[in-house]
């Protein structure tokens, strides 16, 4: 894409037009909000007025299929917005499963309260196809998540002693 000096805004940041670099669109659905991806080639959209996630492959999809194409509409419950596969928002995605986050599930659970639960679905992505395994309610919106192995903590098996900073690492 080459840069017209004549598209900068006011501080002086060039403005790229949409149509020089778009490298694809995909037809998805109806309301996507967020994207996250594995590392097969495939992409995964939350789809808010459709209450569905969306599998759709990107430029070089290790199933055969062809680029940027939908590859299969899941149903969730109900509207959907944030939606995490471990790694999924980095340059190295390693997940199999997917969590959608939906933020109502008006008649999926007793009301416990003031509050109606809302609910998150946990999504086999490790095949062909994806597969609902489980659906939890929960109070409180679920709002943005990030899934990382669970080698990557480094917990405590007893807590420090008291007088222990966290700041410091010290007692």
């Amino acid at each position: 894409c080459e840069l017209d000096p004549n598209l900068v805004d006011r501080y002086g940041i060039p403005v790229l037009r949409f149509k020089d670099v778009v490298e694809a669109q995909v037809e998805v659905g109806l309301g996507p909000l967020h994207t996250e991806y594995d590392d097969k080639g495939y992409a995964y959209t939350s789809m808010y007025l459709d209450s569905s996630i969306n599998k759709w492959s990107l430029d070089k999809p290790a199933g055969g299929e062809k680029p940027w194409t939908l590859i299969q509409s899941l149903p969730v419950h109900y509207n959907t917005g944030h939606l995490v596969v471990a790694g999924g928002d980095t340059i190295k995605p390693y997940g199999k499963y997917l969590v959608t986050l939906n933020k109502w599930s008006l008649d999926r659970a007793l009301p416990v309260g003031p509050l109606h639960p809302q609910n998150l679905q946990l999504i086999d992505i490790s095949g062909p196809t994806m597969k609902l395994l489980s659906d939890t309610p929960v109070v409180g919106e679920p709002h943005y998540a990030v899934m990382i192995k669970a080698d990557k903590l480094k917990p405590w098996k007893v807590y420090p002693e008291v007088g222990y900073s966290a700041l410091t690492r010290k007692t």
